[in-house]
């Protein structure tokens, strides 16, 4: 994934995906930190830091684990 971009943005309470170069897609929590990309065999775990804060993002996808480091807003 390397050189791609992965955003996640929020519009009223419903959270979306998009991959550099792709359609954007919705996104389902299924536990506290974890969601499902609709549509899609994959799964997003927001990594959360001691202080409570996203530092980074791993996407599972065909059984391979991919950390999206996250980038200053």
């Amino acid at each position: 994934m390397a050189g791609l971009i992965l955003t996640i943005r929020k519009y009223d309470s419903q959270l979306k995906v998009q991959l550099t170069g792709q359609g954007e897609g919705s996104i389902t929590p299924i536990a506290q930190n974890l969601f499902v990309i609709n549509g899609v065999e994959a799964q997003l775990t927001f990594n959360i830091n001691e202080a409570g804060e996203v530092e980074s993002m791993t996407l599972n996808q065909n059984g391979t684990d991919n950390i999206c480091k996250r980038l200053a807003e």
